[in-house]
């Protein structure tokens, strides 16, 4: 998921500030249409690997319109044709931005995520990924192993969610 969004942030990046999250991804070689290419295939092929799969990634680019920020058209434009990412331009000071943004995670998350964030930080842009997976596992977990343990969202913010343990060495 990280991947996704460091490929779109590549693409409008350039200079140090791109070889370094180049570097970071491990493609420091790579081109920005390459890396773009590469993700854009993953985002069409990786679906079909395994059919009794389901496995949706999406993408978008939420810019803060209260600093009148504004995507260059090039760069929406590789948004939509390599990563089929949205974007919007919300009012980071309007709260209904908040519910935008978590009504977008919770679509793209089948509502598993309901809510990704309680507040809009004062940045000029957000890029977001989701991916929803459901399969089965090569390796089923033990119902007896799951705990209940706290899970940590973005604000730190503690929730006790039933988690799933497993011992087990896995190749990948």
């Amino acid at each position: 998921s990280l991947s996704y969004a460091l490929g779109m942030l590549q693409s409008g990046a350039e200079g140090s500030t791109r070889r370094e999250i180049l570097s970071a991804m491990g493609l420091k070689s790579c081109s920005t249409d390459e890396v773009n290419d590469l993700f854009a295939k993953l985002i069409e092929w990786l679906p079909r690997v395994d059919t009794t799969a389901t496995l949706q990634v999406a993408n978008a680019v939420f810019t803060n319109s209260d600093h009148n920020v504004t995507l260059l058209n090039s760069f929406s434009q590789q948004m939509q044709d390599y990563y089929q990412a949205e974007t919007f331009g919300i009012p980071y000071s309007d709260p209904s931005s908040v519910t935008a943004i978590n009504q977008w995670c919770s679509t793209h998350t089948g509502g598993l995520i309901p809510e990704i964030m309680e507040e809009l930080p004062q940045g000029i842009m957000d890029i977001l990924n989701a991916i929803y997976l459901k399969a089965q596992w090569k390796k089923p977990f033990a119902e007896a192993q799951t705990l209940v343990a706290p899970f940590y969202n973005a604000q730190e913010k503690a929730s006790n969610v039933m988690m799933m343990h497993q011992v087990s060495q896995m190749g990948y």
